[in-house]
């Protein structure tokens, strides 16, 4: 990605993978926010909804809202309920972290 040093490229951060393999995904994301252009979201294990595992995707959302992340979050889970349901849940819960008037900021 440095190397090709473009405007037009930017990384796919898919946070289930990284913290399977790598782990500390705040951190990467402060050291390396402005090569990212799209997050995938799914909960470790089990890549469900947030909320069903160990990531605390409020956190990890106030963070890209404090960053001013303005690339794409796309869910790419296996939700454990209703389709929409779940996606819309989710949806608001990136929403609110978002907002400054939120109560969860």
């Amino acid at each position: 990605m440095k190397a090709v040093d473009s405007p037009g490229l930017r990384v796919l951060y898919d946070l289930y993978h990284e913290q399977r393999t790598h782990g500390n995904l705040i951190e990467k994301l402060q050291q390396n926010i402005a090569m990212v252009g799209l997050i995938h979201v799914a909960d470790v294990p089990g890549r469900h909804q947030p909320g069903t595992g160990e990531l605390d995707y409020g956190n990890i959302y106030r963070t890209l809202a404090q960053l001013n992340y303005a690339g794409t979050i796309a869910m790419e889970f296996y939700p454990t309920g209703d389709v929409v349901t779940t996606l819309c849940d989710a949806r608001e819960q990136v929403l609110r972290c978002f907002d400054p008037r939120s109560p969860m900021q």
